[in-house]
């Protein structure tokens, strides 16, 4: 189903779980600090607000259609309640 983000937040949490851990190791190993490992946690934490933004988005369409839907079966009652 359209929405349905479970694998990409997975993925997403992964490369920020990644980008942590190797911060963390690159900080107590040599004193500094790796700019790969903030560039993952930058991606993984972009990634998680795009996805949960576009999760909010396809749900309100979700919401749309379903009043779409019943305005379409009530017009269509309507219309074989009266013949048309």
């Amino acid at each position: 189903m359209y929405g349905d983000f479970t694998w990409a937040k997975v993925l997403a949490w992964l490369v920020l779980l990644y980008g942590a851990v190797l911060f963390v190791v690159s900080l107590v190993g040599s004193s500094s600090f790796s700019f790969h490992a903030l560039i993952m946690i930058v991606i993984g934490i972009g990634f998680l607000k795009t996805f949960k933004s576009t999760s909010e988005e396809f749900e309100s369409l979700r919401q749309e259609m379903r009043e779409v839907r019943k305005l379409l079966e009530d017009n269509h009652r309507t219309r074989r309640d009266f013949g048309g």
